[in-house]
């Protein structure tokens, strides 16, 4: 059994009243969420945008193509805001078909 510390009386009755085991720690973050927004042109070319990355747009030949693309751009962009330090990412306005996963690094 994990050696956790229990939270405050009324914050333990919530989670009771809620179905949620006392034992279990408090849930980490391990991944980020990108959506990428697809589009496709006159000539067949597929467009991938990054909404929350100002910025940040791939493109390909295929769906498949275009998102192996947007993957490669986020990394891009993170590293690029990690070096400079500009790391706020700005919230979408609307959702999207697909969503890559970041890992976090803790």
């Amino acid at each position: 059994m994990l050696n956790v510390p229990l939270p405050s009386p009324a914050l333990t009755e919530a989670a009771v009243a809620c179905g949620v085991p006392l034992n279990y720690p408090a849930a980490v973050k391990t991944h980020q969420d990108f959506e990428i927004n697809y589009f496709q042109d006159e000539d067949g070319m597929f467009t991938a945008e990054v909404p929350a990355i100002r910025g940040c747009v791939a493109w390909g030949k295929t769906l498949t193509g275009a998102y192996r693309n947007a993957v490669d751009a986020i990394e891009s962009c993170l590293e690029a805001r990690q070096k400079v330090a500009a790391t706020k990412l700005r919230k979408p306005r609307y959702a999207s078909v697909n969503v890559y996963r970041h890992p976090v690094r803790a």
